[in-house]
């Protein structure tokens, strides 16, 4: 409850300015208080800028206040409140789990992808909902309401497809090799989309380009790394089994992204696994000397992954202007 607490005061009270995208969603809200409102209709589910059930969240935060701290303050309790179910629920280690999430990008990334980060935290809720319950619709329901704030939580239906099959080496040679194979033909793919998610042109000019490589490489080989750790779980509970699918994806999504940069961002519906995998993975080992020699030695990877990334590339926190 502290940490949830102060990571909500952290981000509610940053400047209005500060996350990249941040500018977009304080003009949003300053047009609606001024009377302009977007339609969030069902027939513009494809179409915009912004998707309807933000839009709607947007609108709700505008009717009550018309300070832009609000939408702030109001969207970090939907972002982190999940974050908090989803580590007590899942988590056997919750303080390495919150040290992952904070030095992963995950949390500097909240403060500026806010649609996608609200969609991850119902997301999680359906991460939740789907290792707690009988029932078969919950999951849908979460992954619904995350599509309405982000188009690309539509994505998360992959792990309800693959959560089926048991996860192993070959599968996911299979899986990075097909991803390839979407990369070298992702053009042709993405002009197909278009026609369909007009509203995708504003990635347009990211098709091809190279320049984020580096990025990519270390992600690609961070989650290959927490996958290998994760690896020595050797249980096939269906948690784990979900969790380490949702890690592939990640990595794959990572992939594509090579030619399209602007889908890297995708890899957030699926990256959070890491929270709970590698640490579950780690709680499980019966040696304790071992398992405190590995929960030390991650925590110091994630730490010193965190510092590098602000010292000498802090450009991919995607954060700035860093201060106003």
């Amino acid at each position: 409850m502290v940490i949830t607490l102060s990571l909500i005061l952290l981000v509610g009270l940053r400047p209005l300015l500060l996350g990249t995208d941040t500018g977009s969603y304080v003009d949003l809200f300053n047009g609606i208080v001024n009377g302009r409102y977007w339609d969030s209709s069902l027939s513009n589910l494809f179409s915009g800028r912004f998707e309807i059930g933000f839009l709607d969240f947007v609108k709700l935060s505008a009717d009550f206040t018309d300070n832009p701290r609000f939408l702030l303050l109001s969207s970090a309790v939907v972002m982190y409140v999940p974050l908090a179910i989803y580590i007590k629920k899942e988590s056997l280690n919750p303080t390495l789990s919150f040290l992952i999430f904070f030095t992963l990008t995950y949390f500097p990334q909240s403060m500026s992808a806010m649609r996608e980060s609200m969609a991850v935290g119902f997301l999680m809720l359906a991460v939740v909902s789907l290792n707690n319950s009988y029932r078969w619709w919950p999951p849908f329901v979460w992954i619904f309401i995350a599509f309405l704030f982000h188009r690309s939580a539509i994505l998360f239906l992959l792990v309800l497809v693959l959560k089926r099959y048991r996860f192993t080496a070959k599968k996911a040679t299979v899986a990075v090799v097909g991803s390839m194979l979407v990369a070298l033909s992702f053009t042709k793919i993405f002009t197909f989309i278009l026609k369909y998610i007009p509203s995708y042109s504003y990635y347009s000019n990211n098709v091809g380009a190279l320049s984020v490589k580096t990025a990519l490489i270390m992600n690609i080989a961070l989650s290959l790394l927490l996958l290998i750790v994760a690896s020595m779980d050797k249980s096939h509970e269906e948690s784990v089994n979900t969790n380490r699918w949702m890690l592939l994806l990640a990595i794959c999504v990572y992939t594509i992204s090579f030619v399209f940069n602007g889908f890297d961002r995708m890899a957030m519906v699926f990256l959070f696994a890491q929270i709970i995998l590698v640490p579950n993975a780690i709680a499980k080992l019966q040696d304790e000397q071992l398992r405190k020699l590995l929960n030390v030695l991650l925590g110091a990877i994630c730490v010193l992954y965190f510092v590098v990334v602000l010292i000498y590339r802090p450009d991919w926190l995607k954060i700035t202007p860093y201060f106003m």
